[in-house]
């Protein structure tokens, strides 16, 4: 396993205090529209994460945590966020959503980047073309392979190319947040957890009671929402994402990469010591 960043990334040092300065200048001019989260009592540092499904099939959830900047335990403020989220329209309401609140960070369960030998137009390229000969996989990142993985999170995550087509979905809301100047990162909510369990591989099942316990024991939940007995893995997993962002925002997260392909992105993980962000 390859750390790109441990704590606040390189060149961010001081990104965590302009986004909390940031919450608390919205907050406080009033002039912010209405929007139907009504998030204007909210102060501290305000997260959202993601579990994205294809444009038109399955369950996309957003969910948002508010906490402060000393990571103090977050609070599950709003209702999770699953009705009308598919299609073009789908997407333009995850953006407005977003838009309207202004998250520090959006975590995303999905990945962010393609695969170098895709993305790759140097002809040259050593990476592509190395001089002993083979050839990169194309259908899969180098972070997504089992051997960058170690510690209690030892499956890797599924490869990018049986997830492309929400890839490519997050790949543009990404470009769409972005363009608002909204900070978004990549992350693995099954990652998240087993962070939190402390469990390698397939050695214990992540179902959803197992989700719940694992986040209520990192979240408060004052509306009850992650105790329903309905409770669906497209909301869990968005609570999940939503941990990541936080540990992201307040400087408590590792970078999961490859160095050596920095073009392939990273996946963002709660630090294992500090998983249960209490």
């Amino acid at each position: 396993m390859s750390l790109l960043a441990h704590g606040l990334a390189e060149g961010e040092g001081g990104w965590l205090g302009v986004g909390a300065s940031a919450w608390h200048a919205r907050k406080e001019t009033g002039n912010r529209p209405q929007n139907e989260l009504d998030m204007s009592r909210v102060s501290g540092v305000l997260v959202a994460g993601i579990d994205l499904s294809g444009r038109t099939t399955g369950t996309t959830a957003l969910a948002w945590l508010v906490g402060t900047a000393s990571g103090e335990r977050p609070r599950l403020e709003r209702p999770v966020v699953t009705d009308g989220l598919r299609g073009a329209k789908g997407d333009e309401r995850i953006v407005g959503l977003l838009v309207d609140v202004r998250p520090d960070v959006v975590a995303i369960d999905a990945p962010l980047h393609l695969p170098h030998a895709v993305t790759c137009r140097d002809e040259n390229c050593q990476r592509c073309f190395p001089s002993g000969g083979g050839y990169p996989s194309y259908t899969t990142r180098m972070l997504e392979r089992k051997d960058r993985w170690e510690g209690p999170t030892t499956r890797p995550p599924m490869p990018m190319v049986m997830v492309a087509g929400i890839a490519f979905r997050a790949i543009f809301l990404r470009r769409l947040l972005e363009r608002e100047g909204i900070r978004v990162i990549e992350t693995w909510p099954a990652g998240v957890l087993r962070q939190m369990q402390n469990a390698p591989g397939r050695s214990t099942r992540l179902d959803a009671g197992t989700r719940a316990r694992l986040l209520l024991g990192s979240v408060d939940d004052p509306g009850w929402r992650l105790q329903q007995p309905d409770l669906s893995l497209d909301v869990a997993d968005a609570v999940a994402a939503a941990l990541a962002a936080y540990a992201f925002a307040t400087g408590r997260f590792q970078s999961i990469g490859d160095n050596a392909w920095p073009d392939e992105g990273a996946i963002v993980l709660p630090c294992v010591a500090q998983s249960a962000l209490t």
